[in-house]
C-alpha cells in the first residue's frame, strides 16, 4: 500500500489484514506526515511529536464540537473530548478519559487539550474556569513533578481532574483528586534523578535575607538536593529558568488565594524538610541507641516547626507503644532513627502537598447557588507512566504496579467483560486471545503471598533484611512464570514479567522504604506546635489555621533572623537517651509481652490505588494510548523497535481485532429503546421489548453487522455513532416541525385576537358614535347659548352706562 493510502487510514480497525509490520508502518507514515492521531475503533492512539503542531486552534476545536461534522474529520484528541462530553450530556452518565503511556509519551499535554476543548464549548457558571485550571497546573507541577532520566518534567503523582456539570451541560466547577505521590523522592533520588522542582525554584527566587530568615544556607549544602549527582543547577540558563518559574509560582499562589503569610509558611515548611534531612545519627556506646551527632539542624527544625526541641529529639530516637494503658519505650537503632527522620520529612511534604491541592479545589469548586447534577461529570486521569531504568527500586515497583492495574482495567473493559458477555448472551464470535495480566497482579498484590503482603510481613520484624525478603519471595514464587530470579545476580535482585516487559528490581532499601516510621510520639510532638499550619497537618482542625506563626509574626515585625542557641557542649539526644533507658527498664518489668501496631507504605499505596480504581469503575471510559516515538525526545525521529514494543505491550493488535470483530457497545433492551425508540416507534407507545422487536427495529433502520442476544443489543462503535446522528437529525426535524406548528398556531391565535379586537373596536365605535354626535350637538348648542348670554350682557352694560 502507498504512503498516501496509509495517510487516509484513520482507523486501524478497518484494515483488511492485520500484522505487526503493517500496523507499525501505517503509524510511522502518519507520524512522518504529522498525523499523530490514529483511531483503533473508539480508542485513540497518540504519538508524541516532540514539537508544536498547528492542529489545536479554536477553529479546529469548533469543527469537532459539531457532532455530524466530527464523523468525517481526522482522528484527534478533540474528538475524544467531545465524545466524552456528548455521552455525559445525552445519557447523564459519568465519563472518564484514561490517558496511559510511558513517561514522556505526552500524557500531561493530552489532558490539557481535553480540558480546553470541553470547557471552551459549553456554557460556564464559573468565570474563567479553563484559565484557572491551566494556571494552577504549574503549581501542581512545581510540587508534584521532578526531573528523571526519562523526562525533565515527569509527574510523580496521579491526578484525576473532574469537570462538574449541571444537567443542561453547563460546567459549574472542577475538583482535583491526587493519588500515589512519590514522597520518597523527597529524601532520596537515584543517580541522574532530582528532587521536586519547587526546592530549586525556591533557592533561585528568594533573596539572601529571605533565605536567612528561614535558616537556609546555600543549596549545595543539602544532600537531598543533589543525591542524584546532577548538581543543584545545571548552568546559568537553568538557574534563570528556575528564577522565572519562582516568579510565576508566586503569582499563581496569590491567584489561588494564599495570603502572603501562608506563602511564607510554605517556604518555611520546605526549609524544615531540608533541615530535617541534614540530621545525622550515630550509636551511643552508653545506651546502645542512636543519638544525633550535631544537634544544630534538629534545633533549627524545632524552631521552624515551633515545637519543643527536647520533645522532637525524643520522638526521633525512641519508639513508643501503648500496652495495658501504659507507654512502653524503646531506643531506636541508627537505621531506625534514619527511618524516623525520613518519615518526618516525607510526612511534612505529603501534608503540604495535600493542603495546596485543597486550596486549589476551593478556587475551582462550584459556587453555592450552582451545585452540579449527580452523574454529570467528566474525569481526566493523568498519572505517571511505566518506568524501566538501569536500576529499579521500590518507587519503580509502585509506579509499574499502578500501570499494571490500569492495563488490567483496560483489558477488563476491552476484552474480558466483552468476551464474557458474548458467551452469556449466546453471541458466536471467533476466539480473541489477549495478554491477561491478572497473574502478574496476583503476584504483586494478592493475599496472603503477594509481593506487597510478603513485604509487609518482613517489615514487621526488626531483624529482617532486604535479602531475607527476596529469599522469602523466591521460596513462594519460584515456580511462578512471572517471577524471575537469576542466581548469578545480586542476592537482592529479582525480576517481574510485567505486561510491558521484563523488569529487574533491586530490593535494597525495600524494607526501610515500606516501613511507616512516623510514630505516635512524633504526631504528639507536632500537635503541640505553636505553628497553626503544622498543627492542622496532623489534627485537620480548620481552626488551627487561624493561629499566626510566631516566626511569621517576628518577620512581619522586622525582627532579625532567629538565632539558634547551639555550642555543642550539651547533647540533648544523649541526655534523652539515658533518661528513657531508665523508663525502658521499668516498663519491661511490667509489660513483658507487647504487640506493636504496624502500618506500611505498601498498604497505604494499595488503599490509594483502590480509591482511584473505584472512581474509574463508576464511569464509562474513553481510552487514549500515548506512544513515545523515541527515547531522546527528538522530533521527526521514529524508533521502530521502541514503538513496536509499546504497541505489543499495549495489546494494539488484539485491540484492533476485537474492535474489528467485536461489539464495544452493549445495551440492555430497555436501555436501547430508551435511547432510540423515537427512530421507530412513538414515544407514547408502551412496548413489550423482546429480541424479535429489537431485530425488526434494527432491520427497519438498515443496521447490519450487529447482533441481538438474550437480553442485550450488541453494536459496533460506529453503529452507536450512526444511531446518535439519526437521533440528532430526528430531533432537529422535530424541533423544526415544532417551530413551524408553533408559528402556525401563533399566527392563528394572532388572527383570532385581531378579529376579536376589530369586532370589539367596531362595537365600541357603534355604541359611542351616537353619544359622541349628541355630545357634539349639545356642545354646539351650549356654545350658542353662551354666546347669546355674552351679547345680552354687553347690551345690558351699555344701557346702564347710557342711563
Amino acid at each position: 500500500m502507498s504512503i498516501n493510502a496509509d495517510l487516509e487510514i484513520k482507523d486501524l480497525a478497518t484494515l483488511s489484514t492485520l500484522s505487526e509490520p503493517e500496523i507499525l508502518e501505517k503509524v510511522a507514515h502518519r507520524y512522518d506526515a504529522d498525523k499523530i492521531y490514529t483511531y483503533i475503533g473508539d480508542i485513540l492512539l497518540a504519538v508524541n511529536p516532540f514539537k508544536p503542531l498547528d492542529i489545536y486552534s479554536f477553529e479546529i476545536s469548533c469543527k469537532y464540537a459539531d457532532f455530524n461534522l466530527r464523523q468525517s474529520l481526522p482522528p484527534h484528541i478533540f474528538g475524544v473530548a467531545d465524545k466524552a462530553y456528548s455521552a455525559m450530556f445525552r445519557y447523564g452518565k459519568r465519563q472518564s478519559c484514561v490517558i496511559s503511556g510511558e513517561s514522556g509519551a505526552g500524557k500531561t499535554e493530552s489532558s490539557k487539550y481535553l480540558i480546553g476543548h470541553i470547557i471552551s464549548h459549553c456554557s460556564s457558571s464559573k468565570p474563567n474556569l479553563q484559565e484557572k485550571i491551566l494556571q494552577v497546573n504549574p503549581l501542581l507541577e512545581a510540587f508534584g513533578n521532578a526531573s528523571t532520566v526519562m523526562n525533565d518534567n515527569s509527574s510523580r503523582f496521579g491526578k484525576y481532574l473532574e469537570l462538574l456539570f449541571r444537567h443542561d451541560g453547563t460546567v459549574v466547577g472542577a475538583k482535583i483528586d491526587t493519588y500515589l505521590l512519590e514522597k520518597s523522592r523527597v529524601v532520596n533520588q537515584e543517580k541522574g534523578e532530582r528532587n521536586f522542582h519547587v526546592f530549586y525554584f525556591m533557592f533561585a527566587g528568594l533573596t539572601e535575607q529571605q533565605l536567612e530568615n528561614i535558616c537556609l544556607q546555600p543549596p549545595e549544602s543539602y544532600r537531598i538536593l543533589n543525591s542524584g549527582g546532577t548538581g543543584v543547577y545545571y548552568n546559568e540558563k537553568h538557574f534563570e529558568y528556575c528564577l522565572g518559574m519562582f516568579d510565576e509560582l508566586q503569582d499563581i499562589m496569590e491567584l489561588v488565594g494564599f495570603t502572603q503569610g501562608q506563602i511564607w509558611m510554605i517556604y518555611t515548611m520546605l526549609s524544615a524538610i531540608l533541615q530535617t534531612s541534614q540530621v545525622k545519627f550515630s550509636q551511643d556506646p552508653e545506651t546502645g541507641g542512636a543519638y544525633i551527632e550535631d544537634e544544630y539542624s534538629v534545633k533549627v527544625v524545632a524552631q521552624l516547626l515551633e515545637v519543643d526541641a527536647e520533645a522532637l529529639v525524643s520522638a526521633l530516637i525512641t519508639n513508643t507503644v501503648e500496652a495495658r494503658g501504659e507507654k512502653i519505650y524503646s531506643l531506636r537503632t541508627v537505621a531506625q532513627a534514619d527511618e524516623a527522620r525520613d518519615a518526618l520529612a516525607k510526612s511534612l511534604y505529603s501534608h503540604l502537598f495535600k493542603w495546596i491541592v485543597a486550596q486549589i479545589n476551593k478556587l475551582l469548586a462550584p459556587d453555592a447557588e450552582n451545585s452540579p447534577s449527580p452523574g454529570y461529570e467528566v474525569g481526566i486521569l493523568d498519572i505517571y507512566g511505566f518506568e524501566n531504568f538501569k536500576s529499579n527500586g521500590f518507587e519503580q515497583l509502585c509506579i509499574n504496579l499502578t500501570n499494571e492495574q490500569l492495563q488490567f482495567y483496560f483489558n477488563q473493559r476491552i476484552f474480558k467483560w466483552e468476551l464474557e458477555e458474548y458467551s452469556k448472551e449466546g453471541i458466536k464470535k471467533n476466539n480473541i486471545s489477549f495478554q491477561d495480566n491478572q497473574p502478574v497482579l496476583d503476584l504483586l498484590i494478592g493475599r496472603p503471598l503477594g509481593l506487597l503482603s510478603l513485604l509487609d510481613e518482613e517489615s514487621k520484624f526488626p531483624k529482617s533484611t532486604d535479602t531475607s525478603f527476596v529469599n522469602k519471595l523466591s521460596q513462594n514464587h519460584q515456580k511462578n512464570k512471572n517471577f524471575i530470579r537469576d542466581k548469578r545476580a545480586s542476592a537482592t535482585v529479582f525480576g517481574i514479567k510485567h505486561y510491558a516487559g521484563d523488569i529487574s528490581y533491586d530490593a535494597t532499601g525495600f524494607l526501610e522504604k515500606n516501613r511507616d516510621s512516623f510514630s505516635n510520639t512524633l504526631t504528639e510532638c507536632l500537635l503541640n506546635s505553636q505553628n497553626g499550619l503544622v498543627k492542622y497537618f496532623f489534627s485537620h482542625n480548620h481552626s488551627d489555621l487561624q493561629t499566626v506563626s510566631t516566626l511569621q509574626r517576628e518577620i512581619l515585625q522586622c525582627k532579625p533572623p532567629p538565632k539558634i542557641a547551639h555550642d555543642g557542649s550539651k547533647s540533648i539526644s544523649r541526655a534523652q537517651g539515658k533518661k528513657l533507658q531508665k523508663q525502658m527498664r521499668e516498663s519491661r518489668k511490667k509489660n513483658k509481652d507487647v504487640r506493636r501496631s504496624f502500618s506500611s507504605i505498601g498498604s497505604k499505596f494499595k488503599t490509594s490505588l483502590t480509591s482511584l480504581m473505584e472512581k474509574l469503575l463508576l464511569s464509562d471510559p474513553q481510552f487514549i494510548r500515548c506512544l513515545k516515538p523515541n527515547s531522546s525526545a527528538q522530533h521527526n525521529y521514529f524508533d521502530f523497535e521502541l514503538v513496536l514494543r509499546q504497541l505489543r505491550y499495549n495489546g494494539v493488535l488484539e485491540t484492533i481485532r476485537i474492535r474489528k470483530e467485536g461489539f464495544p457497545v452493549r445495551l440492555t433492551f430497555a436501555e436501547f429503546f430508551k435511547r432510540y425508540q423515537l427512530l421507530g416507534f412513538p414515544l407514547n407507545v408502551d412496548l413489550k421489548v423482546t429480541d424479535k422487536v429489537c431485530k425488526k427495529f434494527l432491520k427497519n433502520l438498515n443496521m447490519t453487522d450487529c447482533e441481538v442476544g438474550k437480553t442485550k443489543v450488541f453494536l459496533k462503535y460506529w453503529h452507536a455513532e450512526k444511531l446518535d446522528v439519526m437521533v440528532d437529525n430526528y430531533l432537529v426535524k422535530v424541533i423544526r416541525c415544532q417551530k413551524v406548528v408553533r408559528g402556525v398556531l401563533a399566527r392563528r391565535r394572532f388572527k383570532v385576537m385581531y378579529q376579536r379586537f376589530t369586532q370589539e373596536n367596531a362595537l365600541q365605535h357603534s355604541f359611542l358614535w351616537p353619544m359622541e354626535d349628541a355630545a357634539q350637538t349639545m356642545d354646539e348648542w351650549l356654545q350658542a347659548l353662551i354666546k347669546q348670554d355674552e351679547i345680552k350682557h354687553r347690551e345690558d352694560q351699555k344701557d346702564v352706562r347710557n342711563f
